[in-house]
């Protein structure tokens, strides 16, 4: 073994070198200097660096190296020994010269296959395959259920696993299918293979190293750096602004005036939103493009192509399609109309700007609504404290597990009661699925025909080729679902996707935006799912898209908002005095009873009314909603700051006295989601999942209430906490308010 006190340039064999000297590189970045030594130690590894640090090339560098040692050592062709999952095509598209480059340095050949890679290359790739793959889970998946690429063949000589972007993966559903990839490659699979994975926000690394980790047996690594590509942490300059509720136009006219004569990410919550500001922009002759997921694959590419390598002024308006790591070039800076929910996603867009050496990054928010101001003040005191949510994919993941099972059963001879129960032994995103539960599975799933039984083998029942059957199983390999749509054309040209619940509430002649632009509706083909427009100069309105899944506030983002909330000094990322002014308003509703930390408080307001206050985040309020409900009293409003219930005839003591053994309980469970499941509350039920037709009803109640109301979050919060009832006085009642009702009064204040 090499002397690891050597440093990582050093340790790289000279032919690498010398393409690092070749390519003008001065040294190597911090977490490439961190990195190399334990990747070429044989570590599974996460490396967690800003956006821009050089995190690719800190694993790909070691991932060529430890590739070519082993052809040297084996000195026979193998298949594929190196592997880099991407979420995105995109991502795919801006990595693969990268690869290639490093890659054919050292006489390795690497490959892009995803859903647009031209059929003629796979077949080339088929015929000899690469030493490096690069590709989607969901294309990683349609190879396995591929009865025309041998991936037993393929993978059996794997040495290492690549994971770029690991927080966008790992905390949804999609890793949950990645992680159960990677063990089903390790069953057939010659080596225990190296797993890394890249990230710029981790909320919980430890646990997501574990989860990637799987059943490998080897050594882990968690490797941090604060440095950009230069060596230094990178100044942030940020700023939040209020503007008066409901005129959206003067946030628009803000917006635009910060990204005038500037190369610009504007930031928005829904697609709706990003039209708007992108109309807007058009209107004022913004040099300007529009990029969501709505949007035609060719015009997302055009508007990265145009801000990649323009040297003009450009501003696009877009939804988190643009957040991850795809190269679009240097920004002068990033804004946002409206509230980042999430912590980890506030970091991943303020990571977009500040490549450019000695440039800060730059984050302006604008918003007209008071909540949305206070949780973006939180989001930027976070951003500062180098704090993001934990990565957490669900509970009682069921949906997955059969999707799981239906591709082993594609994949191979079927599946045997053996291979479903050990999906659940080595994917720890199921590890809360018990033996029971997976028997009480299979067994429904065979009545239903969706798995036809024959000698304790499970094969594809009528059930599963009607639903999943056509265009080759493909639909199966993806774990989320779309909403229906409609395809937009214009003549030929594929503007994108529109609802098709909008497009059946559409009269002809009617103008809508798309693209930043306006179109009129003029035939419909039924058929094809298509809708045929001409482009327009009129005024109009954004499309409304259908949206599946869930989300909310945070624990640490409600408790940051707390503190906002209970301090009195000003913050430094206000610099506009009417903000000012209205954040100190704004605590002026609460100053009554300023918030506490980590305490939950509750008052009587009315004779049956109570307060109960937290700002414990959405998920965990949610789960004390249950606990109220099984109490038999009803909540009527619930945030993240706290909830509003009713509690007839029951004085407040035992109110708090009936609160505190339902605590208790749940504090000595040892599975808090099964102490959830046992609540007597109502669920509503929706379609969570394309695969939840095929679950059980008492399953789909399960996995409900373990992913909504997120009782293993409040256990841990209630084990810190202090349950305190607020004493209102004779004469007055101390309002305890869960959400600020605070507006801009337009002609008072400006």
């Amino acid at each position: 073994m090499k002397n690891r006190s050597q440093n990582a340039w050093d340790l790289l064999c000279p032919t690498l070198q010398r393409y690092l000297i070749r390519n003008k590189w001065k040294k190597l970045s911090e977490i490439q200097e961190k990195a190399i030594p334990e990747i070429l130690d044989g570590k599974n590894a996460l490396l967690i660096a800003p956006t821009a640090s050089g995190k690719t090339e800190a694993a790909v560098l070691p991932m060529v190296q430890v590739i070519q040692g082993y052809k040297n050592e084996k000195n026979e062709k193998h298949g594929i020994t190196g592997l880099m999952i991407v979420p995105l095509r995109a991502l795919l598209n801006d990595l693969e010269m990268r690869v290639h480059e490093i890659a054919n340095e050292v006489g390795l050949q690497a490959f892009k296959w995803h859903g647009d890679v031209e059929r003629s290359k796979k077949l080339r790739q088929k015929q000899d395959p690469t030493d490096i793959l690069m590709t989607t889970p969901e294309s990683l998946e349609g190879m396995f259920i591929s009865e025309h690429i041998p991936h037993i063949e393929w993978f059996k000589h794997l040495r290492i696993c690549v994971v770029d972007e690991a927080h966008n993966f790992l905390g949804g559903w999609r890793g949950v299918q990645l992680i159960s990839l990677l063990e089903r490659i390790r069953l057939f699979c010659k080596n225990d293979f190296q797993r890394v994975a890249l990230s710029a926000t981790v909320g919980n690394p430890e646990e997501l190293l574990c989860w990637l980790s799987g059943t490998s047996q080897r050594g882990k690594g968690i490797i941090k750096s604060d440095k950009g590509r230069q060596g230094l942490v990178p100044q942030k300059h940020m700023s939040a602004r209020l503007f008066p509720s409901d005129d959206d136009t003067a946030i628009h006219q803000y917006l635009a005036s910060l990204s005038v004569s500037k190369k610009v990410i504007s930031f928005c919550n829904s697609r709706a939103d990003c039209e708007r500001l992108g109309s807007f922009y058009r209107r004022h002759n913004m040099n300007s493009s529009v990029h969501h997921s709505s949007i035609s694959k060719q015009l997302r590419e055009k508007a990265e192509e145009r801000m990649k390598f323009t040297d003009s002024p450009l501003v696009i308006a877009a939804t988190s399609t643009l957040e991850l790591g795809i190269n679009i070039g240097k920004l002068d800076c990033v804004n946002q109309l409206g509230a980042c929910h999430s912590a980890a996603s506030f970091v991943q867009r303020l990571g977009r700007t500040g490549r450019l050496e000695g440039k800060p990054q730059i984050y302006d928010v604008a918003t007209n609504k008071a909540n949305e101001f206070l949780i973006t003040l939180a989001t930027m005191n976070l951003s500062e404290l180098k704090k993001v949510e934990p990565s957490i994919p669900g509970r009682k993941l069921y949906h997955l597990l059969i999707q799981q099972w239906s591709s082993i059963c594609l994949s191979g001879y079927g599946l045997n009661k053996e291979e479903a129960r050990k999906l659940c032994d080595v994917n720890p995103t199921f590890h809360d699925i018990d033996e029971e539960e997976v028997e009480t599975l299979l067994q429904h799933l065979t009545s239903i025909n969706y798995f036809h039984k024959e000698d304790d083998i499970y094969y594809v029942g009528n059930h599963m080729e009607k639903t999943f059957g056509k265009n080759n199983y493909m639909e199966l390999v993806v774990v989320f679902d779309s909403p229906w749509t409609y395809d937009v054309y214009h003549g030929r040209k594929n503007i994108g996707t529109i609802a098709a619940s909008f497009v059946h509430n559409l009269p002809v002649e009617f103008a809508f935006t798309l693209a930043g632009r306006t179109w009129i509706f003029k035939k419909i083909d039924t058929v094809r799912s298509r809708i045929y427009v001409e482009s327009v100069d009129l005024k109009s309105r954004a499309p409304i898209w259908d949206s599946f899944g869930f989300g909310g506030i945070s624990y640490i983002i409600a408790q940051e908002v707390a503190r906002i909330l209970a301090g009195d000094k000003p913050l430094p990322w206000i610099n506009d005095p009417k903000s000012n002014i209205s954040l100190q308003r704004i605590r002026e509703e609460y100053k009554d009873h300023p918030p506490k930390l980590n305490a939950v408080e509750i008052v009587n307001c009315h004779q049956y009314r109570f307060v109960l206050r937290t700002f414990f985040g959405e998920a965990a309020n949610s789960a004390i909603s249950r606990i109220l409900e099984s109490l038999d009293y009803q909540p009527t409003r619930c945030t993240y700051q706290g909830i509003i219930f009713d509690a007839p005839e029951l004085k407040c003591s035992q109110v708090i006295d009936s609160i505190n053994d339902r605590f208790t309980q749940l504090l000595s469970s040892s599975d808090p989601a099964e102490f959830g499941l046992h609540l007597k509350t109502k669920v509503r039920s929706y379609r969570f999942s394309k695969f939840a037709t095929v679950i059980p009803e008492d399953f789909i109640k399960r996995y409900l209430i373990a992913n909504h109301s997120n009782f293993g979050e409040l256990q841990k919060i209630l084990r810190d906490i202090e349950f305190k009832r607020v004493d209102t006085h004779k004469s007055k009642a101390i309002r305890v308010p869960i959400s600020t009702t605070y507006k801009l009064n337009t002609k008072q204040d400006l």
